[in-house]
Formats: C-alpha cells, structure tokens, sequence
C-alpha cells in the first residue's frame, strides 16, 4: 500500500518467540479500509490460534481531525465474544508511524515478554523484570530502557498479571477504553507491554488536495460551535447526567487532547501539588489524567471527594483495572476512601466474573450487552443533526481511525467527509455509502 500506511503487517509467534514481516496489499486495504474491519479479518484468519490484533484505521496518523485511534480486537475474557477496543491519546499514532499498520499477536509465552516495535523494526524482549511491576513504574522503565521520553507503553499491572476479567490495557500510566478484558488475554499470553514508537512519515496521493480537505473539515469545526467544551465533564448534562464540572474544578490543573483533536477531553487533576501549579516541580507523580466520563459520574454519586477520587483512581490504574469496574465495586460495598478501596480492588481482582458498565445513561445496559464495541464511547449521539445509528457511528470510527466520541459530536465528520478524503489521500474512490456497507460487516459478523 502506497499511501497513508506503511503497508507492512507483523505477525508475532509468542510460543516460538518468532516475528515475521508480511506487505499489506492494496487488494487488503481496498477490501477492508483498515482499524476493526481490518483486524477482524486479520483475527478470522488466525482465529484457531486465539490472536489479538492491534492495528491503526485507514486515517490513523494522518491531518484528518481526531484521527487519533488504534483499535484492540480479539476474544473477550469478559464476554467471551469477538470485541473491538479503541486507544488513544498518542498510542495509535505511535503505531500507525512505527513502520507497521497492523500487528497480528498469537500463542503463549513460555516467560514473560515485552514487544518493542519502532522505524520498521520489531524485537520480542524479555520482561522478566518487569513482569511484577504496576503500569506506572513499567512505563517509566520502559523508557529509561530504550532512553527515549516519547514511547507510547500498552502494558498490563496485577490484574492483567492475575489473569483477571477486570483488568485492562493501559495507555502509559492511564485508563484505556479497553473494557473487554484485554488485559487478561495479554496476561494469558506472558506479554506484559507493547511499547511503540514511530518516526516514519505517511505519504499522501495529492498531498496538497489531501491536506487543503483536511484543513477545510479543521477550520469547519473550529467556526461551528458544535464542541460543548473542554473535558468530559462537558458531555455530562448532554447524556443526562449530573454536572461534575463544578466537583473537578477543585483540583483541576489542565485539559488535553488526543493526537489531532480539537475536544481536549482529558482532564488531568493534582492532589500532592497545587493544581495551579504550571512549572515542572520536583514532585514526579503530582496527579493523574481522567480519560472517562461514566467513572467519574459513578464514584461523585458514591460520595467520594475529588481528591479521594483521584487518589482511587491512581490505585486502579497501576493494577491496570477497567475503572468503570472498580466504581461499580467500590460504591456497590459503600467504600469512599482511598485506604478502605485497597481491600475491595484486590478483592476484585480475584473475582471470576465481572460486568462491563460504561457511559451512565437509560440505554446503557442493553448497549453493554453487544458485545461488539468498547463501551467507552457514548451510547447516542451527542450532536444535533446526526442521523445514523450509535453503532453505525462506531463502526466506521474504528474503521477509519477517529476518535468516536468526536464523532457522535460533530455531525459533519461522517462517512460522506471521510469517503471524499479517501481519492486525495490514498487514489481510492469511495461513496460514503460504499465506505458504511463496508463498516457494517462488523456489526453484521
């Protein structure tokens, strides 16, 4: 493939510790666009050997707006179904510049190892060392390893470690949407972290057409007022429930974004520093990133403060437990308190069998039982005037590679939008409608 990806696929044997090194073909993309279709024809192919794919969507990497997603598929430990997870923040770019657009992961380690992919170059390593640590202390050992501050860590903690339903693939030191369990199944597999780093550029077919139409959508939504505003507290009156803006302004240092969107969802809050704190202190762990809304909803209505909340949350994420799961357990047994929740994230660590629990809304539970999508994205859509289905919408964001939160907001990124990037970018003609039939092959599998 000539453009917009590298055109390479990795195929990583953990049980005879080999990696080998396949071209993607034209035929492939053309066929399968790229992210969750992509991967679960990939996943089909290797599916007696219980693979997980991790791979980038067709814009991946790319000036499209929010084109910031990769996307985990595999058997779910907590469903026991196919399921297609989303990451974010700079992961996906990471993998989609590191020189291989999919990586196909199969068989069991006899000890534990690390995957280090980066410039084209791919090595399995042992992670024995690291194999007890949280995600906190494996990213920064990761990186003081390879010597480089911009690495991109996909890593498991102690519930990923223990084989757990509830665990989850973290991003760095954050929670991922990852609520499918991966984490186990990475666990299962002795892999205790994919970590990325990309420098390789992508070409465009008409870089200037490709780049003009990505400009016009980014100036687009910059004058249509259609973002509702900084953070994820400002999507909680829009989904019906309470607003939490007031509660996180407490400790609220700063908000940011994923690679290439203008939403700036994340939240990060200080509890060992002032929040107003802007310089570089000596305090090394000052707080922590909120990448979620429906956690935070579900542990303000427990009664937790906001400093007890980032104080459990930090706990959740270097066992690297699926948040939303360690909200329900700590307001199910009424724990409030950052000493009390050790006992209750330890207990659920050990539990056999957990419930996924996303975004707080009416159609929450029935969407938590599709089994197809994370449910980190919102189970509607957001913006007005979007007229396709929640999950038609989710479909084609993993597909293409952008954010589906962003796209359940801006109604104007949608299948027409990306199918006209599609001729400048990669020298593919695409109708909007041809690019959702494609899409819906996952839904329809």
């Amino acid at each position: 493939m000539d453009f917009l990806f590298s055109g390479n696929l990795l195929v990583v044997d953990l049980q005879k510790k080999e990696i080998e090194e396949e071209v993607l073909s034209e035929e492939f993309i053309s066929r399968y666009i790229g992210g969750a279709r992509a991967n679960l024809a990939l996943y089909e192919k290797y599916r007696e050997e219980d693979p997980i794919v991790f791979g980038s969507g067709f814009f991946t990497g790319t000036p499209v707006p929010a084109s910031c997603l990769g996307v985990v598929t595999g058997k779910s430990p907590r469903t026991g179904k196919v399921g297609h997870s989303p990451f974010n923040l700079y992961a996906g770019m990471e993998l989609k510049l590191s020189g291989f657009d999919f990586i196909v992961v199969k068989g069991v380690a006899a000890e534990p190892l690390y995957l280090w992919v980066h410039d084209g170059l791919a090595d399995l390593l042992d992670a024995s060392e690291l194999w007890k640590m949280d995600t906190w202390a494996l990213t920064d050992e990761l990186r003081n390893i390879i010597g480089e501050e911009m690495v991109q860590v996909l890593g498991i903690g102690e519930a990923g470690m223990k084989g757990s339903p509830a665990a989850q693939i973290n991003i760095n030191y954050w929670a991922s949407p990852d609520q499918f369990g991966f984490g186990a199944k990475m666990g299962e597999k002795n892999l205790k972290a994919l970590a990325l780093r990309g420098l390789n550029m992508l070409d465009a077919a008409d870089p200037p057409e490709f780049n003009d139409r990505c400009l016009e959508l980014h100036n687009r939504i910059k004058g249509s007022k259609v973002l509702p505003g900084k953070g994820f507290a400002s999507f909680s009156t829009l989904l019906g429930g309470e607003d939490i803006s007031g509660w996180l302004s407490q400790l609220l240092h700063r908000h940011s974004g994923c690679f290439a969107c203008h939403m700036s969802c994340n939240t990060f809050v200080k509890y060992n520093e002032s929040p107003t704190e802007m310089r570089s202190t000596e305090v090394t762990e000052p707080g922590i990133l909120f990448t979620g809304l429906s956690y935070l909803q579900k542990l303000k209505k427990g009664g937790f403060t906001i400093e007890e909340c980032g104080r459990i949350l930090e706990q959740v994420s270097r066992l690297g437990l699926d948040p939303d799961v360690a909200a329900d357990a700590l307001v199910g047994e009424g724990v409030s308190d950052s000493k009390g929740a050790k006992k209750v994230l330890q207990e659920l660590i050990s539990a056999g069998e957990v419930k996924s629990g996303g975004w707080m809304s009416e159609e929450a539970a029935e969407a938590n039982d599709q089994n197809i999508f994370s449910s980190w994205p919102p189970f509607k859509a957001i913006g007005e005037g979007i007229e396709k289905e929640w999950m038609q919408i989710n479909a084609l964001a993993y597909t293409c590679g952008i954010c589906p939160v962003f796209m359940l907001t801006v109604p104007f990124v949608d299948a027409a939008a990306l199918a006209h990037l599609m001729e400048p970018g990669a020298e593919m003609e695409m109708t909007g409608e041809a690019l959702l039939e494609i899409t819906q092959e996952i839904l329809d599998h």
